[in-house]
């Protein structure tokens, strides 16, 4: 995955100029190792080594390149180990590799054991450790003190040490031997005497230099000793002292010593061809086998540069002012690294920290991009390059120096120059402008130039470039409304002209369509959405006040609607809204500003002060009244039936309101609820009153009249008398009306009598008017040709009794009959007075008879009735007729001849 060097740093570029970059790709490793070998280019080889000046009391070493090493010795039981910072032997013969010298700064090692034996036996003397603090590439282990021999008066016994490796991290390096290693076999993982039973150890070499073939950071040893005695020698084993140290390869810079040197520990960060193959060369086979002197210790070494690596290719053309990329292949290995870049673009002999690029390769990447500006001081002609990975990106930031991994490939290059074209940058291509003289601004030319804007063959306007390669000038005419197409042209000091890419904008001066806002004046919201009207593919900014604070931005839609959320809660109280609108272009058109206010305080809770608590009530559609705070909508409300009116509170908080709809006979609850415009709601204490409404029994009469009357109206006059006693005894003596000519102003005349009296009437609708008494009784009066006295008998009901009325299907128009009254006496003495009406001009409809638990006096006609129940009504009245018949035959059938029946 290629990574590119961040231009977080450097101006914006558009996606046209991207075709005008050169871009470099890897190539096959094949191919790039054909072409070195071609060229006598090889990879990384060996160049120099790093290997520690001393080592310290816990048995650690620090490179210059400040990679550490550390040699730790775990012993098994019975065996002491004694460690010390000391020397490689220089009693030896034997040649170490790397410059190593018998004498160089090692970490010792001395055991001794509990119970020796000289048996030839391989005993475990404990577990060797070699740490490195980062992963490492085929290091070198040079060790002294692996055998030796005691001789003396009792014989000779010989010693030696085998060294196995157990483990390591990521894995166990193999050994290969670098030195002669007379006497001794190196394979795989181990170091041993060629001599199975120890004849031949005291003859063998006792030091040597072995590579750790691999890439790890920690490797394990297993360490055994035997001791051999020869036939018959009772010599102690000899004291061995062992000595390690270790070098590690080093990759240096090879460009002139004026760019200064700088050296890298080669570790399992590769970048060029050692990436691109499975498995780098950098090491082993490219390794001297002689002596090689170590390089200064005050700063790293360099080597001849022989020639480039064929995996990276510099670009040739660097144009000034343009981008120059060059694409490195990497492995990063374990973790993510930095590659840096240097260019001498001026070809001063030295890597400028201007001339700098840096890229950041995460674990993975199989190549990164480095990229520069190119400067205006770049010189055409032959320069130097240095590239350098590493972990830490601190070892990076210079050109020179020392890092403890990754590599550094320096290379020879040539740039051929030339000025990049010059670029408009403002307006952008393809925009549409407000402003008839713009202003045109771009960058990339070259300084000290002239940039003029053309179209066509006119000169808009022209700007000198400035150091930076920035440039800017404004149109010296209007331009006309429409389409324009405009190209910048740059001339150099040297007379050299570059045309740059031409831009297309669109002059228009056309205001957009004035927003309109679509809110209500009064909210209780203070996060309200905003809402409104405006011209499609212009944005809107809602402010507020006359400082302009702007509340939201947003877009309008293809159907000209808006809608935006303040960025903070409105406040409460009044806030002055102004919408604005802004087309593409630049234009404005400001709305005219609106008034909406916030009022999230509910409003007090209203009062209801008529009727009062526990107030009977007697309509059933009462009028209300009450306080609240002024301009709320005070609506009441009975229990569960819904609202029975509302009333807006008048200025001084009053409020009156009649009912539109009926209320409930019985107990009721009025609840009022104050809303005021925001809409705020609180809901008053409740009321509690009684509904009570008043029906009066009336007399019903049959008539005989053939003439149909089209609304009823009462011609007998009822009179009720209330009582704990007994019920009510209807007494009816029909009467057929002589009469067949409908009255049209029917009068109803009541004439109360002390004693009950019958009249019965041809009209059956009758006119009730309670009158408060000890009893209740129902009285008809027969009609004026009745000669037979009637005796009411009181009803067996010990309680009153509502009977639901009926009302009569067909009614005729009202006639006027004369009255008879005949008076009855009373036949109870639970009755001792009743009121007996006396029906004058009566109606010809048919009347229906209600007889209900009596109310207070009241005016009846204040009362409204309901409809009847139909038949229930129809079904009581003809049975309460047929019981009074019945009471009246009885009486006349049971009078005998001069007796008198009481």
């Amino acid at each position: 995955m290629p990574e590119r060097s961040p231009r977080n740093s450097r101006p914006a570029r558009r996606s046209h100029r991207h075709g005008h970059r050169t871009r470099r790709h890897t190539v096959v490793v094949a191919a790039a190792l054909a072409l070195g070998l071609t060229v006598g280019w090889l990879p990384t080889v060996s160049q120099a080594q790093q290997s520690p000046e001393s080592w310290s009391s816990d048995q650690r070493a620090v490179l210059r390149s400040g990679l550490t090493i550390d040699l730790d010795f775990a012993a098994d039981p019975g065996v002491t180990a004694h460690l010390a910072a000391g020397t490689l032997d220089e009693r030896t013969a034997a040649s170490y590799v790397d410059g190593i010298r018998p004498g160089a700064p090692a970490e010792t090692f001395r055991f001794s054991q509990d119970r020796p034996q000289s048996d030839g036996t391989w005993r475990t003397l404990g577990t060797l450790q070699l740490s490195f603090s980062r992963p490492v590439r085929n290091p070198r282990l040079h060790i002294s003190g692996l055998a030796g021999v005691a001789g003396g008066p009792g014989g000779q016994t010989s010693s030696a040490v085998r060294l196995s490796v157990t483990g390591g991290s990521p894995g166990g390096p193999a050994l290969t031997g670098r030195s002669p290693w007379n006497g001794w076999t190196v394979g795989g993982g181990t170091l041993s005497p060629s001599t199975a039973d120890g004849s031949g150890d005291a003859s063998a070499d006792p030091a040597g230099s072995l590579e750790l073939d691999g890439t790890f950071d920690t490797a394990t040893f297993r360490v055994e000793r035997r001791d051999t005695a020869a036939p018959g020698s009772t010599t102690a084993p000899p004291r061995l002292r062992q000595a390690f140290t270790v070098t590690l390869d080093e990759a240096l810079g090879s460009a002139p010593t004026r760019y200064g040197n700088a050296s890298h520990v080669i570790s399992d960060l590769f970048l060029g061809s050692d990436a691109l193959g499975a498995v780098p060369t950098a090491g082993l086979s490219h390794r001297g086998g002689g002596l090689q002197p170590a390089p200064p210790e005050l700063e790293p070494g360099r080597v001849d540069h022989i020639a480039n690596d064929p995996a990276i290719s510099f670009p040739q053309d660097a144009e000034i002012g343009g981008y120059y990329d060059l694409t490195v292949p990497v492995s990063p290995g374990q973790s993510g690294a930095t590659l840096a870049g240097w260019i001498d673009f001026d070809r001063d002999g030295r890597f400028d920290a201007t001339e700098r690029a840096q890229v950041d390769v995460p674990v993975g990447a199989s190549s990164a991009t480095l990229e520069w500006i190119v400067p205006p001081g770049v010189s055409a002609g032959d320069t130097w390059a240095r590239l350098r990975i590493a972990r830490d990106p601190a070892q990076v930031v210079s050109p020179d120096g020392f890092a403890d991994a990754g590599e550094v490939e320096d290379q020879a290059i040539r740039l051929s120059t030339g000025a990049d074209k010059p670029e408009i940058t403002s307006p952008l291509p393809g925009a549409t402008i407000s402003e008839p003289q713009p202003r045109f601004s771009g960058d990339h030319g070259v300084p000290g130039a002239t940039v003029a804007i053309r179209e066509g063959s006119v000169t808009l306007c022209q700007a000198a470039v400035d150091e930076d390669g920035d440039w800017s000038c404004r149109a010296t005419g209007p331009l006309a409304q429409g389409a324009h197409t405009v190209l910048p042209a740059e001339t150099t000091s040297g007379g050299v002209v570059r045309a740059g890419d031409s831009v297309r904008i669109t002059v228009t001066t056309t205001p957009p369509t004035v927003p309109v806002f679509t809110l209500p004046r009064y909210t209780n919201d203070p996060g309200l959405l905003l809402t409104g009207t405006g011209g499609p593919g212009s944005t809107v900014s809602v402010t507020e006040g006359s400082a302009a604070t702007e509340l939201c931005r947003t877009a309008v839609k293809a159907d000209r609607s808006w809608s935006c959320l303040p960025v903070e809660e409105l406040t409460e109280g009044p806030h002055v809204l102004t919408a604005t609108a802004v087309d593409p272009a630049g234009n404005r058109a400001v709305g005219q500003p609106t008034t909406l206010i916030v009022r999230t305080v509910p409003p007090a809770k209203p009062v209801i002060t008529s009727p009062g608590p526990g107030e009977e009530l007697h309509l059933v559609r009462p009028r209300l009244a009450g306080r609240g705070d002024p301009g709320t909508t005070v609506t009441v409300v009975a229990g569960q039936d819904g609202a029975l009116c509302s009333a807006v509170a008048a200025v001084d908080g009053s409020w009156t309101c009649n009912a539109v709809r009926d209320l409930r006979a019985g107990e009721q609850l009025l609840t009022p609820t104050a809303t005021d415009r925001a809409g705020n709601a609180t809901t008053g204490d409740p009321v509690r009153v009684r509904l009570v409404i008043a029906v009066a029994a009336a007399t019903p009469s049959p008539s005989a009249s053939a003439s149909a009357s089209a609304s009823a109206s009462a011609s007998v006059s009822a009179s009720l008398s209330l009582s704990v006693g007994p019920s009510v005894v209807p007494s009816p003596s029909p009467q057929p009306s002589a009469s067949e000519t409908p009255s049209p102003s029917p009068t109803p005349t009541p004439t109360p009598t002390p004693s009950p009296s019958a009249s019965p009437s041809p009209s059956a609708l009758g006119s009730a008017q309670p009158t408060v008494g000890t009893t209740s009784s129902m009285v008809l009066s027969p009609s004026p040709s009745a000669s037979t006295p009637v005796v009411a008998v009181p009803l067996p009901v010990p309680f009153p009794v509502s009977v639901p009325a009926a009302r009569a299907l067909l009614a005729e128009a009202p006639s006027v009959y004369p009255a008879a009254q005949k008076s009855i006496p009373p036949t109870s003495p639970s009755s001792p007075t009743m009121a007996s009406d006396t029906a004058s001009p009566a109606p010809s409809a048919a009347s229906a008879t209600r007889v209900m638990a009596p109310p207070p006096a009241v005016d009846v006609s204040t009362v409204r009735h309901g409809p009847l129940a139909g038949w229930r009504a129809a079904s009581c009245g003809l049975l309460l007729i047929l019981a009074g018949m019945t009471l009246v035959t009885r009486r006349i059938l049971a009078r005998g001849s001069g007796g008198r029946r009481r």
